[in-house]
């Protein structure tokens, strides 16, 4: 038995190691974000879309900007400890056109609201440097507004009318020419403790108003260090965020006012002026009362708001109010009858939706205007009939009425929107007329709902769970709202939505369901011959609740990811010529210049959702079958005769494995997304041969039978239906020119077909499963890891345990799907599982606290399997439960990591050939076998290196492929340690921070051999001999090599960091990037690489040129986030 060696602290030597994140240039990689998807938060007023053609919404604890141009995520920002409910784009006045920064705000269940800036970067060319000091940040969290005691339900915000002392120009206030102006504005917040605070921004700091150091504490110990993480610094070049951070920071807030409502909940607000008095301000609320109230603000910096009535009439919670001012058709004004110009009245129009499953239409007037009971004419203008609909509606309504200033007011019910069936959760303007807007003499305005329109122009949307999205316009004849159109999704996977909003332009439609997706619609442009009909457009999805686990899958460029949100997802790049020109056919000049820089990469989407359970997802892994035929002689695998094959295990929170593989409607939508002619069109001879054998045959895709549970194959020989919908490749593409042409309501209903280019969010939900080939039997809890062998002949899977017998590990031959052995090697839970690359060793760590070594047994017949034997068991190996564990590339080292929030390496002993250094070529090492053939230790008892404590908890980490390793820098003291090998480990946090650390291994060198004199680890000011022998501790002459070089090499930032624990890690293999659409696989480097260092960023630039090597790095986390990196040499 080999002498293990002494354990090295990395705290002992890490002065002279260069590990601060200052010297990260010091390396050659750039680490560059290509891919994000976080799903839509599951709750109304979630999503806002700018004026700048931006969307904001709410993805667990992130706030998230989506470009819907590009269908592409931008940017998280993080800083909230709660979901975000509410978010909403500022007013359009406070931008800086000149830098494209705008604010937003947020507000979460942590209590507490959040004022962003965010700068447009989708033409940003910038940003495809380094993000460094110098760089321009993409967001900067400026103030946060800490008042309620509950989760912050909604936000409106409104400016407040022009004082002389707001006309001032911000750079009073800091000392910069390129300020942006405003005045000072209110923003209303609502909250689960039934007040409504007025928060007041002035650019002058305020000492008035209800202001306390428990509601607003500028001086607050989180805020402080948040304000610090996120804010440029002095000497930064981006002048224009820390301007901005200046201008809006928390001293200029104050919280004016506290509405008490009673013990209800309010849950959505709108705040506007009054028509016939500009300078007052009226405020609407509503909630849990089913009640919609109204508040009124007098003129005046230091004004309340006071109540002035209530409006009844709905059944149930009231979810959603909305402002907009309109013209008086035919209205009186004394004696005399205004038909139109610059005197024309205005009323105001309140749009409110209900869970009661009705929307309603409130109008607010002048009293001089109310129109009598039986006085035809309102409505109607050449109408003469008498007792109409209108009128006897007026007629029993209720009529609240109030004063303001010299003019009393009173409202009205204006419309009852009757059509949806289950409950609305959002209602809004068309921001867009079709006539042009008209100045009203306010020069304050807020948005283009301001501004006084014809009835004729107002359109409404109410979003509902019933499935659809309905467009409500006035009706001129009889003044009644109808609904025009509606649109929706098709198909029994789509629960309902959450909220809807106009474009900018008002010819979009954005939507957000119960499956965390974005839904897009486009409108007709209204010379077009279809006027009227409205086009659904790719948007994209992502998981709605915590991702389980992720890996690289199919060939090598897909992602598949498994949650709790009981689906299975995998994320692949399309090609721009099978993506289209873009998401939609119009976009701003920013957005069409992204689009040109995201193009040359392909655009990353959802491809395919193989399952669809019934239970939370804990693991999955994918089977590489092509080297399972390889290895198996080329015998039959899968049950399938053809020479690619694609299968995948998951697990959940039952007692079974599930094995899916992959029907021939996803190969040819996955050939079609990597620019080739679908598999199926290329050999018919070969598909009709399969179709003759219906016992081997490949299945078209599958469906879910009614009252089924598992994914049933269907094939294209079994019904001419399913045969048809295969030959229309691209009818479920939301993308132009996929040929979608009839709508959502004449999509193929639960039935498997080929997508050409990104699918739609219904097609995903039932269109794309794969069928189920097999189910595993063993376990006696729910399963909890799963881990496949390169080879794909072999599975490992453990599921929850309490006892020894329960915490066994089974092994599963894929062959024939059955258990070939139990390993009883930990007492509790086993919470990771790994093969080594050799596939001759499973590892394994559990929550008692150690680690396992199992050695498989190649069995010397193909007909008989191989077995497998525990042979190493280290105890205690970390001082709280192990959570993670990796083999190196050359099986010579592995890695632990533990809730004691450290990361141990651990060296795997080699035979006598290896350390002798006469062994061959091979990189793998082989454990040390005894002369009677049994096995000794395989792994040192003790670790070689303990890496510093981290801030948290070390979920997940995985050794990066040996081609990224070598192509890292090679270190100064190459000679001294005789550098064998260099590794790069990647760490991902329960805090959501992800690490890259590099180790380099050197031969033991005694310091009296001739020849070879010990140097320092730090170069620039090496120690004396002396000084080195004693800070590195020396190991046995019999321990064979070190680590000796350990240093940080890159950590993400804030800008794309996940939000909670990370929970996936997994790295694809070096790709050569062609002009072609097939990648080359390589396994080392050829040429020079160029010494370039980096941090997250934007994928812009030239990461995709023509013959760059690069790897790639899929993470996901319990923040419902999917990311990939793209890490160049």
């Amino acid at each position: 038995m080999a002498t293990c060696s002494s354990e090295i602290r990395f705290d002992e030597i890490s002065s002279f190691i260069p590990c601060s994140l200052c010297n990260i240039a010091g390396y050659i990689m750039l680490i560059k974000s290509e891919f994000v998807s976080i799903g839509v938060n599951r709750v109304a007023n979630c999503l806002s879309w700018g004026a700048d053609g931006r969307v904001a919404y709410g993805g667990h604890h992130s706030v998230v900007i989506y470009d819907p141009y590009n269908a592409k995520i931008v940017s998280t920002m993080l800083g909230h400890t709660g979901m975000v409910n509410c978010v909403l784009w500022l007013p359009e006045a406070l931008k800086d056109p000149s830098a494209g920064v705008t604010l937003l705000a947020s507000g979460s269940a942590d209590q507490s609201i959040r004022i962003w800036a965010v700068r447009d970067t989708r033409s940003n060319t910038s940003l495809s440097k380094d993000l460094g000091t110098d760089a321009e940040c993409p967001w900067v969290c400026i103030a946060t507004l800490k008042g309620h005691s509950a989760p912050v339900t909604s936000l409106t915000v409104y400016p407040l009318p022009h004082l002389d002392s707001s006309e001032t120009n911000l750079s009073t206030f800091t000392n910069s020419a390129s300020a942006p102006t405003a005045g000072s504005f209110l923003l209303v917040s609502t909250a689960g403790d039934s007040d409504v605070h007025v928060w007041q921004y002035s650019p002058a700091v305020l000492t008035t108003g209800v202001l306390s150091s428990d509601l607003i504490n500028p001086g607050d110990t989180r805020l402080g260090v948040e304000e610090t993480s996120f804010l440029p610094s002095a000497a930064s070049s981006d002048h224009v965020m820390a301007d901005f951070a200046k201008a809006f920071s928390q001293d200029h807030w104050c919280l004016s006012q506290k509405l008490h409502v009673g013990n209800h909940i309010q849950q959505a607000a709108a705040l506007t002026h009054l028509p016939s008095a500009p300078s007052w301000l009226i405020l609407a609320t509503g909630g849990t009362d089913k009640a919609v109230h109204l508040y009124i603000r007098p003129p005046g910096h230091d004004s309340q708001f006071s109540s002035v009535c209530k409006l009844q009439g709905h059944d149930n919670w009231v979810r959603s109010l909305a402002f907009c001012h309109a013209k008086v058709p035919g209205a009186k004004h004394g004696q005399e009858v205004v038909t139109g110009g610059a005197e024309e009245s205005v009323e105001l129009l309140l749009a409110s939706a209900s869970q009661d499953r009705y929307g309603r239409v409130w109008r607010i007037r002048d009293e001089d205007l109310e129109v009598s009971d039986s006085d035809p004419s309102y409505g109607s203008g050449a109408s003469t009939l008498s007792g109409s609909l209108v009128a006897s509606i007026a007629r029993y309504a209720p009529k609240p009425r109030f004063s303001v200033a010299d003019r009393k007011l009173v409202t009205g019910l204006e419309a009852l929107l009757i059509g949806h069936e289950d409950w609305l959760h959002s209602i809004c303007w068309n921001p867009k007329a079709s006539t042009p807007l008209e100045a009203s003499g306010n020069s304050r305005s807020c948005s283009s709902f301001d501004m006084p329109r014809d009835r004729s122009s107002l359109q409404l949307l109410t979003s509902s769970m019933d499935r659809t999205m309905m467009l409500w316009k006035h009706d001129p004849v009889s003044g009644i709202w109808m609904s025009e159109t509606s649109v929706g999704d098709a198909g029994a996977q789509c629960l309902g939505y959450f909220g809807g909003c106009f474009s900018p332009d008002g010819r979009k439609i954005l939507a957000h369901g119960f499956t965390g997706a974005l839904h897009l619609w486009e409108g007709s442009s209204s010379n077009s011959a279809m006027d009227g009909l409205w086009a659904p457009r790719h948007a994209l999805g992502g998981h709605f609740a915590a991702v389980a686990g992720c890996c690289w899958a199919m060939d090598g460029g897909c992602l598949l990811t498994v949650g709790e949100d009981q689906t299975a997802r995998i994320f692949t790049s399309v090609l721009p010529d099978q993506a289209g020109e873009g998401a939609l056919s119009s976009a701003p000049e920013a957005a069409v210049q992204g689009k040109q820089s995201v193009g040359r990469q392909g655009h990353w989407c959802e491809v395919a959702r193989p399952q669809v359970h019934g239970h939370d997802f804990t693991c999955v892994a994918s089977l590489s079958t092509a080297n399972r035929s390889s290895a198996e002689g080329g015998k039959q695998v899968g049950g399938d005769k053809c020479s690619t094959s694609y299968l995948f295990i998951s697990g959940s929170e039952e007692k079974i494995l599930r094995a899916f593989e992959a029907p021939q409607a996803f190969m040819d939508t996955l050939d079609m997304a990597r620019g080739l002619e679908p598999s199926s069109s290329r050999n018919p001879d070969h598909q009709q041969s399969n179709n003759d054998n219906n016992n081997h045959n490949r299945a078209f895709g599958a469906a879910i039978p009614a009252l089924g549970l598992s994914n049933k194959a269907v094939y294209s020989s079994s019904g001419g239906d399913v045969e048809d919908l295969g030959s229309n490749a691209g009818i479920s593409s939301g993308m132009p020119g996929g040929g979608y042409h009839e709508g959502p309501d004449f999509a193929p209903c639960a039935a498997p077909s080929v997508a050409k280019g990104p699918p739609l969010e219904e097609h995903l939900a039932q269109n794309t499963l794969w069928p189920e080939v097999h189910k595993l039997y063993g376990h006696g809890n729910d399963l909890y890891c799963l881990a496949a062998s390169r080879d794909g002949r072999y599975a490992a899977s453990a599921c929850v345990a309490k006892s020894a017998a329960a915490a066994e590990i089974w092994i599963w031959a894929v062959n024939g799907w059955k258990g070939v052995s139990q390993v009883q090697a930990h007492t509790l839970t086993v919470t990771h599982l790994t093969w080594s690359h050799s596939d001759d060793f499973l590892a394994s760590c559990s929550r008692d606290r150690s680690f396992c070594i199992t050695r498989r047994i190649r069995s010397n017949s193909p007909d008989v399997e191989d077995t497998f034997q525990l042979v190493q068991r280290i105890k205690s190996a970390h001082s709280r439960v192990l959570w993670g564990i990796s083999w190196a590339p050359d099986d010579s080292l592995i890695a632990t990591g533990a809730r004691d929030q450290t990361v141990k390496l651990w060296e795997v002993m080699t035979t006598a050939a290896t350390a002798a250094g006469t062994a061959t070529a091979s990189p793998e090492l082989t454990p040390t076998i005894a002369a009677d053939g049994s096995m000794e230790n395989v792994v040192a008892d003790r670790a070689i290196a303990t890496l510093p404590p981290f801030e948290s908890s070390v979920n997940i980490l995985s050794f990066a492929p040996s081609s990224l390793a070598a192509a890292c820098c090679t270190s100064p003291h190459a000679d001294v340690f005789h550098v064998k090998r260099t590794y790069v480990l990647g760490v991902g946090l329960e805090s959501g921070d992800l690490q890259l650390w590099k180790l380099l291994r050197g031969q033991q060198i005694d310091a009296s051999t001739p020849g070879h004199t010990s140097v320092a680890l730090d170069s620039n000011t090496p120690p004396s001999q002396d000084a080195l022998s004693g800070m590195i501790p020396r190991v046995p002459t019999s321990a064979t090599s070190l680590l000796r070089d350990i240093s940080l090499m890159w950590r993400c930032n804030a800008y794309y960091q996940h939000t909670a624990a990370v929970t996936g890690l997994s790295w694809k293999e070096a790709t050569v990037s062609t002009s072609t659409a097939v990648e080359v696989q390589t396994t080392g480097l050829t040429k020079d690489m160029r010494r370039e260092g980096g941090v997250g960023e934007s994928l812009l630039g030239t990461a995709g040129d023509s013959g760059q090597i690069y790897w790639q790095m899929g993470t996901c986390g319990r923040d419902h986030a999917v990311r990939v990196f793209r890490i160049t040499a």
